[in-house]
Parts: structure tokens; sequence; C-alpha cells
């Protein structure tokens, strides 16, 4: 089952609140572009690159079903299908920082980077799982075709931006316009259509296929997975395998993309955001190939009519069942928008940083011309929403950030979900003069018993700030 599969996997979620608005922070400039970077400039390279991994799971956990509890496994099979829905699964993002710089000058900042980004999610299937388990012994189940939900990808992203005053207030806007380079893909995410069986004239049962419309879209697997399929039967299987190890170096799949995001101050201590992040698309020119079946077909059985061969009634029904729901092969170009992600906060500023008169606790080692560029500690309400192709994902909680010791912060969050109803997340980090490390760790009363957990993370990063 998905969950289970979900449960050995590394992942890592699209909602950061440990991430956001994090001060200083090269990987937080994409869910918060509009703010200002601390420092003169800061660079972050491959050698140790930005980490982040973690999984969330909705629904049913592997500790549901497989916990030696003493309970009858049938019954606990039974419990946990009957408590899936259609909207529970698993979220996987991983995403390795691998270069960034940005250079401070006056009031604007100017970046750029690198990074790469393997993301997947996939929704759970009720109707197809107690079809797989019970069959169709209930009359009154269907195969409901809209809830296959998923989609599989790996993209390169080249990144430039900038973060500015707006007009002549205390306001700021920043942008990133992003150039995307997908190693490929593979998804299904606007299916339609039914599968059931009702009463017959002519047999006990007439098979019904609902007006289908059912489509899988690759990219990038077409000669790993399905080659034979298309006629070439002489695959030289360590060749197929180093074509597909050089898409990660690149390929012809290209796209466009954007992060936007404005903050204004309410007070002196109050200060109001929203940001966008990855509103774009993917253009997939590169060994492409998709599947796609439609149409509407009934079958109530064979009629046997001697001294006929049977082979000919079986062929019989595989051309109709051709006929009226064909199946087409593309390896055309498609298109594919990202799951563009909404951020919202409101943050109060407070204190000094650690409790020092100095200012300069936080860079020990420079002058700050005036008040407004010199570290406090913050805290804040953030709210989140993804569409992921149609289906919602939302978060919200609360987080703050605490300067407490010379050129240390602690990072706190409190936040819920659409997969997991708590998590509580914490943040370490600090400097020796301008190189800075982090480690941060959500959802950490999920670590107790990480069968039954719905989500766990743990980032980890370094850089350089002058």
């Amino acid at each position: 089952m998905v969950w289970l599969a979900g449960y050995f996997m590394p992942l890592r979620a699209q909602f950061e609140p440990l991430m956001y608005d994090l001060h200083d922070n090269p990987s937080s400039v994409f869910s918060y572009p509009s703010r200002k970077a601390g420092g003169r400039f800061y660079v972050l390279t491959p050698l140790i690159p930005h980490i982040q991994l973690q999984y969330k799971l909705s629904g049913p956990t592997p500790y549901d079903l497989l916990a030696a509890d003493g309970r009858d496994f049938n019954l606990k099979w039974q419990e946990t299908l009957n408590a899936i829905t259609r909207n529970q699964g698993l979220l996987w993002e991983t995403k390795f920082h691998l270069l960034a710089f940005g250079i401070n000058k006056e009031a604007k900042t100017y970046r750029g980077g690198l990074y790469a980004q393997g993301q997947t999610w996939v929704f759970h299937a009720p109707s197809l799982y107690r079809f797989a388990l019970y069959g169709n012994s209930d009359a009154s189940s269907r195969i409901d075709l809209s809830e296959l939900h998923f989609n599989a990808e790996f993209v390169y992203t080249l990144y430039f931006g900038m973060s500015m005053p707006l007009g002549d207030g205390d306001s700021r806007w920043g942008f990133n316009v992003k150039l995307y380079n997908s190693a490929g893909t593979v998804s299904s995410t606007s299916n339609k259509g039914e599968i059931y069986y009702v009463p017959g004239q002519n047999n006990y049962y007439t098979h019904v296929f609902d007006n289908i419309d059912l489509e899988i879209r690759s990219s990038g697997l077409r000669k790993l997975m399905f080659e034979d399929n298309m006629g070439n039967k002489n695959v030289d299987s360590a060749a197929v395998v180093h074509d597909f190890m050089r898409r990660f170096g690149g390929t012809g799949n290209w796209g466009l993309g954007l992060d936007i995001g404005l903050e204004k101050p309410l007070s002196d201590a109050w200060t109001w955001s929203v940001n966008v992040e990855d509103l774009g698309i993917i253009r997939y020119a590169d060994d492409n190939f998709s599947l796609r079946a439609h149409g509407h077909y009934r079958y109530e059985g064979v009629q046997v009519q001697f001294p006929d061969q049977p082979v000919d009634y079986w062929r019989e029904i595989r051309d109709d069942f051709k006929q009226k729901i064909p199946t087409d092969t593309l390896t055309g170009v498609f298109y594919q928008w990202r799951p563009f992600k909404v951020y919202t906060s409101f943050r109060y500023t407070f204190g000094t940083a650690g409790g020092y008169n100095e200012y300069d606790c936080y860079y020990p080692w420079k002058s700050y011309a005036g008040e407004d560029e010199k570290p406090h500690s913050y805290m804040g309400w953030i709210g989140f929403y993804q569409n992921l192709a149609g289906r919602p994902y939302w978060g919200t909680g609360l987080y703050v950030h605490w300067i407490w010791a010379r050129g240390f912060y602690t990072r706190l969050t409190l936040t819920t979900d659409s997969y997991t109803p708590f998590n509580a997340g914490l943040g370490l980090g600090g400097h020796i003069g301008p190189w800075h490390i982090y480690l941060m760790a959500d959802n950490l009363t999920g670590y107790l018993n990480a069968a039954a957990s719905h989500g766990q993370y743990v980032a980890l990063g370094t850089y350089w700030s002058f």
C-alpha cells in the first residue's frame, strides 16, 4: 500500500515553517523573496550544500496496521482501509541548495543560485484498494478513476532575484526569476470515469466502463520502461541506464517560473507579508511517452456458438474493447504547471539580540549604519496553501526566532497542516566569524515512535555571510 512505501522513503514536505522568514539564510529567499539579506554579501557553495529530508503522511500509518498489540490483523486491515480517504496520501520533496550568492547594495539585495529538487505526491485511491482486496463481491462497489492522482519529478532550478523598497515608504517587495530544467516526470492527475457492474439481461452481470478518461504522462522514462512496447526489442540495457543517468546533467525539458513577495510594516513592531513561490510551467519535450484511454464500454459476457473456436470470441471482445475505449500512445510535447505555494504571515519584532545593549552581537566583526540593519528577535503567525494539481494542501502555525547570545539563535515552531494535526519544531543556528551553520528538526514528538508518525523532518547547512 501507498502508506507503507511512504514510510520507508526519506521525504521532505512542502510546508516549511522552520525555514520561513529565517533571517540571513540563503534558502529562505524562495518562500520570503522580499526579505533583505543580512551583512554585505553571502555565499553558499556545493562543498557543504543546504540539505532537507522529510516526509508527510496523512491517514493511517504503518503502526496502525503492523503494531504488535495482540489485535487480529484482518480486523486492523479492515479498519485501516475504512479510515482511508481520497484526500489522504504522502508528500515528498528533497531539495539540495547547491550554490547561492547575495549582495546588499544600499537598500537593495541582488541574489542568485542553483538548486536541485525532487518531489512526489501520491494520494490514496480507496475504491481501488477495496477492489484489490475484495474484488467485485460487493455489488455496490465502484472503482473511481478520479482518485488516481500522483506526480513525481526531478528539477534543477537556476534563479536570479532582487529585494528592494516599494516606493518611498518602508514596504519592500522581492522576486526570483527561475529557469527550470527537468530530468523527468511521471504524473496522472486529471482522470475521470468509473468501473462497476449491474444486473444483466443475458448474463448475471453487465460490466460497465463508464465514460473512462485515464491518462499517464511521462518524460525521461520511455527508454527505461517502455522501449519494448514501442517495437525496439534489441535494447542495450547498459546504454539505456546510461541515457537515464545522463538526464540528471541536463535535458531538453525547460521551463520558467517566478517567486514574488511583499512585506508591509503595520507599526514599529508588526509586519505583514504575502509571498507566492514557484508560479511557473515546464515544457516537456525530451524522451516523452504518454498513454491515454478514453471511451465507454459495456460487457455482458460471451455467448458461445459451436463449432466456432473460443479464441475467436476473445479476439472479438478484445477488438470491441479497443474500439470502444481506444488507447493512444503519445510522444509529443506537453506542458505541466508547477505546484505553486502561497505564504502569508504577521511578524512581531521584539527585544535586542540576546539582551545586549550593543546590536553588533550578531555580527561582532562589523558595525551597522542604523538600527534597521541590526538583527532583532521576532515571532509570528504563518499561513500556507499549495495547489497539488487540484488537491489543496494547507498549513498554519506560530514561529519564534530568538537571538539569545552573540551570534546564536533558537527557532521554535508550533504548526498544524493537512497531514499532521500537531507539529513542534526546533532549530539551532550560529556562526563563527562569517561562517554560519544551522540544524533544524520538525515534528519532534514523531521521533518517539517513527512508525506511528505522520511526518519527520531534518534540515542542515552552512553558508558564509560577510
